[in-house]
């Protein structure tokens, strides 16, 4: 078996270990709570395959689902996540001239920032609107979706940074 299957493996695992037991029970006052499993999905190789990316996506968000009973939130809004994904490396590609072999490994804090950022973003803004299907609540959604994001983001910047070195550098 090869070593970034296994490493990936391990991520997945972890992340959705971490999401269900210790993240999910972090709520502050209802309207936000970190979100890392996403990690997963940030950090697949920009080699890989698009449809292999939204598979990986949606296993892992209905994996975090079985857990939290939320039949399809988060897998959906997993799935987009993984979808749009390869679009946005493509424009960040452009503009920073890089290869797309090692990509994700290479950006630096502000460039990796970016990055994860505006998926997280789409993310949640999915989960949140799916979760509450209500247009007469949409300051309550976007309040949420933005305060999540801030934390999710900042959880995944620092588990990134954490253990790049060791887990992370696979791409």
């Amino acid at each position: 078996m090869n070593a970034q299957v296994i490493q990936n493996t391990i991520r997945f695992l972890a992340l959705v270990f971490l999401q269900v037991t210790v993240f999910n029970n972090i709520a502050i006052n209802g309207l936000f709570n970190p979100f890392v499993y996403v990690l997963f999905v940030l950090m697949l190789p920009s080699s890989t395959s698009h449809w292999v990316v939204v598979a990986m996506s949606f296993l892992i968000g209905l994996s975090v689902d079985v857990f939290l009973n939320t039949p399809g939130l988060h897998a959906g809004a997993s799935a987009f996540m993984g979808y749009i994904r390869q679009f946005w490396l493509d424009i960040l590609l452009k503009v920073e001239n890089k290869s797309k072999v090692n990509a994700i490994a290479t950006f630096d804090f502000s460039q990796f920032t970016v990055y994860a950022s505006a998926l997280i973003f789409m993310h949640h803004l999915w989960l949140f609107m799916a979760e509450w299907f209500r247009f007469g609540e949409i300051h309550l959604i976007l309040l949420k979706v933005v305060l999540s994001t801030l934390l999710s983001c900042i959880c995944v910047v620092v588990f990134r940074y954490l253990f790049q070195g060791k887990v992370y550098s696979n791409d």
